[in-house]
């Protein structure tokens, strides 16, 4: 671990105090001292600003005393950089010192950003101590300190609130009718229930993983001896007894900040190392779940949870009521309901343009859809990425800004069903080893896709080389092209030499080469494997018509790149005719091939039939996915190029208003609370 600047930038001067390196920037720019780490594993930072510019920054406390408060730290002797500094942070809470003379309209500035959790004013003068209504009209801060000790007492008890507060979770449509044709949402969700599908299949050396686990939490921490010792601790407790595992997640521990970030963002850099550990943690709270009254005598019980909702994260659950909602990871709950309403009604006055809420869930032990582990007599963990449906939300106050808010939640296993369905759909279309990259690529995520595929070559589980070589690939697609030609080059090769022959696979493998081939332009290449896989599909007798549709889809996209539309035009209408064969609708991807056919009479000014034909797409697009979807505004606005082109403002008047209208509806991509 290094210590030094936040940022990059020239630098002109170093020193050292102690074991903590100062850095000075450009003249004007001040000094920046602090723990610098390549990558923040966890959701706190603290800082400090000093803006006396004084050119020797004696920190408040030890590096010992800032590791047992919150490993990341950083102090900052101006604003300017402070600012700049804060103003970079995303996902992650800023408890924030302002140490000294500080202005008045300084501290207003600090509080109004919206990563600043909590201000904590130590040793200020008294024009600032006795200034009316600044605490009043800035509640991010906490108190005014000339005591370290009573300021650190108070650091260590906010950030471990905040840290327990923390929530994350996905939404999903109940119905999904078209799997091929996921939202951002839906994406989101489908990642972390395929997840624990996987786990629950976890066969991998136990031994490997923990390895990895304490390799991964001592390079992260190194020179962080508080934590050092308690990864010392927690590596004997793996040892000694499973009785340990619950306790290291539902106190603050290193395991707890390090997975309750990795499961809101999917990093599979932490995931991988902790899933031994997280395999264990599920079973244990199953098997205690199974032994316990509650689940014997099939009751009913309801648990609450209060955190804080920003605007778009409040609008997200509101417009999907009588939805699906999923918990990212564990979650740690309260079984007293009763003080749960009054604590969230008090919390609802804060200017952090944050809304208090407070869940309810409400569990039927009988189904096991949401299983449990009683951690004391009023605290419950349950289980990772627990599925419920979201009954209704209630306003508690009389107007929008002195409100409260009460969210009714009943568990369900329409989320395992979804999953499975899902886990069937890539069966149809491809091997099982490309399942989580799939869905990590179409959300946008190749390096975490990369990194499980790398860690599944390593490990040498979850399918055959060749298989997972070709799934890594897959990861590059977008990202690397070239990279992604060599893997698979490689992967078709060895797939070739397999008994008995994988044909499906070798299919598959060979159209994603030629979509690589595609993206870097060498379209003549990408043909000729496009041919020669559907030739080989046809040869063998393989009735996938999906793949079949795609493949011959993929040499429309190569005659229309050359120009020849009328041969292209042929590619798409054969593709509509396959996809049409094939057995299950909610995996076709019928509706994209008529908007190819669209594109290719726009190329040839047949505008009226574009029209046409784009209305066909969008009302069939508008049957299964929701009319905030890119393809449903994607069908829209050729048909309304078509209509204008065509000269017909009537036409083009109808259908812009459902762009419109979705625009006006349309939904974050995710929900993280924290």
């Amino acid at each position: 671990m290094n210590f030094g600047l936040w940022y990059n930038r020239p630098t002109e001067k170093c020193e050292y105090i102690g074991h903590v390196k100062l850095t000075r920037s450009t003249p004007g720019d001040g000094w920046s001292v602090g723990r610098k780490t390549t990558s923040n594993k966890e959701e706190s930072i603290l800082v400090c600003v000093d803006v006396t510019m004084s050119n020797l920054m004696i920190p408040i406390y030890t590096e010992d005393e800032h590791s047992s408060i919150n490993h990341n730290f950083v102090y900052f002797n101006a604003s300017r950089t402070c600012f700049k500094y804060l103003n970079s942070v995303e996902n992650e809470d800023i408890f924030l010192i302002i140490k000294h003379f500080c202005p008045t309209y300084l501290i207003r500035r600090l509080h109004n950003i919206e990563c600043v959790h909590s201000i904590f004013l130590y040793q200020q003068p008294e024009d600032n101590k006795n200034k009316d209504g600044l605490i009043e009209s800035c509640p991010k801060i906490v108190g005014i300190y000339t005591d370290p000790n009573a300021m650190k007492t108070d650091l260590i008890n906010v950030i471990a609130r905040s840290r327990q507060r923390s929530f994350s979770f996905n939404t999903c449509l109940s119905d999904i009718k078209a799997y091929y044709y996921l939202t951002p949402t839906d994406i989101s969700f489908m990642i972390s229930q395929v997840l624990k599908l996987h786990l629950s299949s976890y066969t991998n050396d136990k031994n490997y993983s923990t390895k990895q686990l304490l390799h991964l939490c001592r390079e992260y921490y190194y020179e962080n001896k508080v934590e050092l010792q308690r990864i010392d601790e927690f590596e004997k407790s793996l040892m000694a007894s499973d009785d340990t595992l619950v306790q290291w997640y539902t106190e603050d521990t290193f395991v707890q900040r390090l997975l309750k970030k990795a499961f809101a963002h999917n990093d599979f850099e932490i995931l991988i190392p902790f899933q031994a550990y997280i395999v264990d943690l599920r079973n244990y709270i199953k098997s205690k779940f199974e032994t316990s009254d509650e689940y014997k005598k099939g009751e009913n019980v309801t648990f609450s949870f209060t955190t804080r909702l920003s605007h778009d994260q409040l609008n997200q659950i509101k417009q999907n009521v009588k939805q699906l909602l999923a918990l990212k990871g564990f979650l740690l709950c309260n079984r007293s309901c009763q003080k749960a309403i009054p604590a969230a009604w008090n919390d609802r006055k804060n200017c952090d343009k944050k809304f208090s809420a407070v869940f309810l869930l409400k569990v039927d032990t009988r189904m096991g859809a949401t299983k449990y582990y009683n951690v004391s007599d009023d605290r419950v963990l349950l289980d990772m990425a627990s599925v419920f449906t979201i009954d209704d939300i209630t306003s508690l106050g009389l107007t929008e800004l002195d409100t409260a808010y009460c969210v009714q939640l009943t568990a369900t296993n329409d989320g395992e069903k979804l999953a499975r369905k899902y886990h069937d759909s890539q069966k149809e279309i491809c091997g099982d080893s490309f399942e989580i990259c799939h869905l990590l690529l179409s959300s946008m995520n190749a390096e975490n896709g990369s990194k499980y595929f790398e860690h599944l070559l390593v490990t040498d589980s979850g399918g055959a080389m060749e298989d997972l070589l070709a799934a890594r690939a897959f990861t590059y697609t977008t990202a690397d092209p070239s990279v992604a030609i060599l893997l698979f080059s490689e992967a078709i090769q060895m797939q070739q030499h397999d008994e008995p022959p994988k044909k499906r696979d070798y299919v598959c493998t060979s159209k994603m080469l030629g979509d690589c081939y595609l993206a870097s332009g060498e379209t003549l290449k990408a043909m000729a494997i496009f041919k020669a896989a559907l030739n080989y599909a046809q040869e063998n007798q393989l009735d996938n018509y999906i793949m079949q549709a795609q493949l011959v889809c993929r040499i429309g996209q190569c005659y229309e790149k050359t120009g020849r539309f009328n041969t292209a035009l042929m590619q798409y209408e054969t593709a509509c005719v396959l996809d049409a064969k094939a057995p299950k609708s909610e995996y076709s991807t019928g509706p994209g091939y008529l908007l190819s056919i669209a594109r290719i009479f726009s190329h040839q000014e047949r505008y009226d039939l574009a029209y046409k034909i784009c209305i066909d797409a969008l009302n069939t697009f508008r049957k299964v996915v929701p009319e905030t979807h890119h393809y449903i505004q994607h069908s829209v606005r050729l048909a309304a190029e078509a209509a204008i082109k065509n000269g017909d403002l009537e036409a083009f008047r109808e259908v812009t208003s459902i762009l419109e209208k979705s625009k006006d509806n349309e939904p974050s991509t995710m929900c993280s609370i924290q």
